[in-house]
């Protein structure tokens, strides 16, 4: 009994372990869930994908309801004359550009571009009407030549219409902050009798940094004391011998106060301007959303935000480490036996190669590489013996300054750990060395091969070392930063290149094509509704944009001043997001049916051949998850097949994708490219649905822009800016009485530099 009563007590006692380890896996596994769930923000909804989806079916468009509204005279994007800025990032940026802005004031719309050379504020009045007018408004005072910076051009003008807030006031007024590209904020009021109200300068004086601003979001915060949370976004060049382009984020409170020393040549509003706190990142800033439950901003980049008071309470250590990398890069050359670079890189969209060059003889046995899925470790077990004693000190001081570039110290059998920029496939990644000798000595070339996790284009390698350019192919590099500068200054006209086929394309233009290093697409079936295999969707590194979102939250939006309870969270632990679209701006006319704003703010992924929409987090949480409410499919893959997309804008009802007219014939030149539509299936499980191509004619495919010196400087047009206006419910009723099909839901207006094209989809 005693030997029955021990078996059972330790069969008990066995049990509870169990139940314990048990309880301890069950722990970690929800622990494990919630780091995954907290990491994968965007999460399809399988019942909302269509695995049944064949194709787009082509159906003709009728050209002749396009209508063109010409310009007095052509936009001019050269804001100073002769520059020359090829600065990849900024060019990129601006190729983008949406020049149009709208506001909605009550039932009133206003729609205005500000023309960067003159900052000359012009408006389309009456968009819907047979005859609508341009007209000029205003025109801001340009001081922006007492803010020049060397290497850094202005942005393009931006402006924010304060449509709430004018509708709260309820006075026939049309308010706009704007920002001129430089450091200027402006208060204007474009209402029958246009005016500037207040005018505040960006300077150090108020804690902001010498650069240029951009305006990025305006909120309401208090409409009783006149009280705005606004987004500014600062470009600037760092001032370290490895001058770069530096972006800051912004929040601030801004106060619109009567002056009280007003006079006839004074304005009558002050700006009074509080910053809460700043960010700091390396890419430009692409769009801003702000949750007003949660009281909470994210910004979308290619790369994450880092908050300023975070770098400025990083350890001692840290800061020792920034500075003695500072420190090694002014290194006289002379004495040092690497290069101010030592390594140098270039990429596919598959995969990154790194190499250093070693100014002697090594072996595999002498180092060893970790490769792992976000850092490289380069591993020392013993001394690296040189060939000839004489250079050993030669050889210990490159190493040491090899260390002090990436801002840690050698040590005998310490690790040089370094950060990769992006998520990597480290069991397909992989490295060698290849020794070679000459009269001046031996060198040994070490090469790591790296296979991306994510189709995207890296800005650098190491999140350390942000300062060393990709090497690429002059030709593929003048190519592309040619392709952008035909958005921003004067461009020669290509000559014809090797006509090629396309998805979607239309007789008498010239039809799409890939990149031109793979085999070209002759006219494929897409045109007849099926889907071309031979498609390759990853050649395509125009199509996706590698998006990392940074929030910005205070728990208390009423007590949010000091910065100090300011808190960033970088989503996905900033694996960045494949975006190939964005909200198309739609103004709805009719009053019983506002516009959506949760449309303005959600994002479209790739998903393997498709095109899911997202929706911001709105519950009263903190959570990051986003919501997937839509499903374009197929339409990533059929993106890849656009020779050079200016820009993709999406609706809930259809896509729109913009295919420029950058090289081919000179039929196809007289065009601003072609508009690719793309309907959304009516059904989740609808195997077919409709597209249009529409040919954006340019009657003036080039033309002649006066220059400060009197010559006259040729550009070609292009795409400036597009929204939609969503027509009411009657104007729809009786286009469907007019035999229109399917019936027209939204006006598109295009600007260009020379006219307007108002047409309807």
């Amino acid at each position: 009994m005693r030997a029955w009563a021990a078996a059972s007590a330790f069969s008990e006692q066995k049990c509870r372990e169990i139940e314990r380890e048990r309880e301890r896996d069950r722990n970690t596994f929800e622990r494990m869930m919630a780091t995954e769930n907290d990491r994968m923000c965007f999460i399809a909804n399988r019942n909302l994908l269509n695995p049944r989806f064949e194709s787009y079916k082509l159906k003709e468009y009728d050209q002749s309801r396009i209508r063109t509204i010409p310009l007095s005279k052509p936009i001019d994007l050269e804001i100073r004359s002769g520059n020359q800025n090829k600065n990849y990032q900024e060019l990129k940026t601006k190729s983008k550009w949406n020049h149009f802005l709208v506001g909605r004031f009550s039932a009133k719309l206003q729609l205005i571009w500000i023309e960067p050379k003159t900052l000359k504020i012009s408006s389309l009045i009456n968009p819907t009407s047979k005859d609508p007018l341009v007209s000029e408004l205003l025109e801001l005072p340009d001081i922006r030549s007492d803010q020049q910076q060397p290497g850094i051009e202005y942005d393009y003008p931006t402006g924010i219409a304060l449509d709430d807030y004018c509708t709260k006031l309820q006075t026939d007024c049309k308010l706009w902050f704007i920002l001129d590209g430089s450091n200027n904020l402006f208060l204007v009021d474009l209402n029958h009798s246009p005016q500037i109200l207040a005018r505040k300068e960006l300077n150090t004086s108020d804690s902001f940094i010498h650069g240029f601003y951009t305006l990025s979001s305006v909120h309401i915060k208090d409409s009783q004391s006149d009280q705005f949370w606004m987004v500014l976004r600062s470009k600037s060049i760092q001032t370290t011998p490895r001058k770069k382009l530096i972006y800051t984020i912004y929040l601030v409170e801004i106060h619109i106060k009567p002056n009280p020393s007003q006079t006839e040549t004074t304005l009558p509003f002050d700006l009074d301007i509080k910053i809460h706190t700043n960010l700091k990142g390396s890419d430009d800033l692409l769009s801003t959303h702000y949750d007003p439950i949660n009281h909470r901003w994210c910004f979308r980049s290619t790369s994450e935000y880092t908050s300023y008071q975070e770098i400025s309470e990083s350890p001692p250590e840290e800061d020792e480490k920034v500075i003695k990398k500072e420190e090694n890069m002014e290194i006289d050359q002379k004495s040092s036996a690497i290069t101010p670079h030592p390594y140098n890189w270039n990429q596919t969209l598959d995969s990154l190669t790194i190499i250093f060059v070693i100014p002697f003889s090594i072996t595999s046995k002498s180092i060893k590489i970790d490769i792992r899925s976000n850092a490289l470790h380069f591993k020392l077990p013993g001394p690296l013996i040189p060939t000839q004693e004489e250079t050993e000190q030669d050889n210990l001081d490159y190493l040491s300054n090899l260390f002090r570039y990436f801002g840690q110290e050698k040590q005998q059998g310490t690790e040089l750990k370094l950060e990769l920029w992006d998520q990597i496939n480290a069991e397909e990644s992989t490295w060698f060395i290849e020794s070679s000798s000459s009269t001046s000595g031996t060198t040994t070339t070490l090469t790591i091969e790296i296979e991306k996790r994510s189709k995207l284009r890296w800005p650098h390698v190491f999140k350390i070392d942000t300062g060393v350019s990709e090497i690429m192919d002059p030709i593929e590099l003048r190519s592309i930063t040619e392709n952008l500068a035909k958005y921003t200054s004067l461009t020669e006209e290509e000559s014809n290149k090797q006509k090629r086929g396309g998805l979607g394309s239309l007789k008498g233009s010239e039809p799409s094509t890939k990149d031109p290093t793979y085999p070209s697409i002759q006219n494929t079936s897409l045109t007849a509704g099926e889907i071309d295999e031979e498609i390759d969707l990853g050649h395509n590194d125009i199509l996706v944009t590698g998006m990392v979102m940074t929030w910005l939250t205070s728990p208390n939006q009423t007590d949010a001043s000091n910065g100090t309870d300011w808190s960033v969270r970088v989503a996905q632990n900033g694996i960045p997001i494949h975006v190939i679209s964005n909200p198309l701006k739609v103004i709805n006319l009719d009053d019983d049916h506002p516009s959506e704003a949760d449309h303005d703010s959600s994002i479209m992924i790739k998903s393997d051949i498709d095109g899911l929409v997202f929706n911001p987090p709105t519950d009263d949480t903190q959570d990051l998850q986003w919501t997937h409410t839509l499903t374009y499919p197929a339409l990533a893959f059929v993106m890849a097949s656009k020779r050079e997309i200016w820009n993709s804008f999406y609706t809930p009802q259809f896509s729109l994708v913009f295919e420029t007219s950058s090289s081919g014939s000179s039929s196809f030149t007289k065009s601003l490219g072609n508009l690719f539509v793309y309907y959304r299936a009516t059904s989740d499980r609808q195997p077919i649905s409709t597209q249009r191509v529409i040919q954006l004619s340019s009657s003036s495919p080039s033309f002649g822009i006066n220059t400060d010196s009197g010559s006259v400087r040729d550009e070609h047009a292009s795409i400036l800016g597009i929204c939609a206006l969503s027509i009411p419910e009657f104007s729809r009723n009786r286009h469907a009485e007019e035999g229109g099909d399917p019936p027209a839901c939204l006006t598109i207006l295009i600007l260009s530099q020379h006219h307007i094209l108002v047409f309807d989809i």
